[in-house]
């Protein structure tokens, strides 16, 4: 009776430390920041949106009949836009640091976001994927956004993230 009780114990104990974290949408709190943080109407913030490219139209030529024929092609990301990635969310660490100054956040859910994008882009660089410091992922050469089409764009590239995080698990 005794090891039963040490078993049971020991089972319990493991399977609670030994849980993979998933990772959520939800941790990141966009409601709540959309809700919660309050911006100037004219405060406008960097948004990188190139950093993924599911597809790219070519325009081929016909020898024949020379019209123009766009041909969309699925592409799987290169190297170099995959790391992009981690430079996109570091990106969006920087501009909600300056939406934490330029804005209005009493619940602190802007800390709490920059804390969620940090350990993504902890995890990326653990799978090899980490800042490149590239000028082409630079996130001055993003468009600014006023800050509610901000965090769509952070939601989408953090959705993005987590469908390719999903993908490497699987294969």
């Amino acid at each position: 009776m005794e090891h039963l009780f040490r078993i049971a114990f020991w089972i319990f104990t493991l399977s609670g430390c030994l849980q993979a974290k998933s990772i959520s949408i939800n941790d990141l709190n966009i409601r709540l920041i959309e809700a919660e943080v309050k911006c100037e109407p004219d405060s406008e913030f960097y948004s990188p949106t190139d950093v993924k490219h599911a597809a790219t139209t070519t325009n081929c030529f016909s020898q024949s009949s020379e019209r123009r024929i766009n041909i969309s092609l699925s592409l799987s990301l290169s190297l170099s836009q995959e790391s992009c990635i981690t430079d996109g969310l570091d990106c969006f660490i920087k501009e909600l640091d300056t939406a934490g100054q330029e804005c209005e956040d009493k619940q602190g859910r802007i800390e709490q976001a920059v804390d969620f994008l940090y350990e993504r882009i902890d995890e990326r660089s653990q799978k090899g994927f980490g800042l490149t410091n590239s000028t082409d992922c630079a996130c001055e050469r993003s468009s600014k956004l006023p800050f509610g089409d901000f965090l769509k764009k952070m939601k989408s590239l953090v959705e993005f993230h987590n469908d390719q995080s999903n993908q490497t698990v699987v294969q």
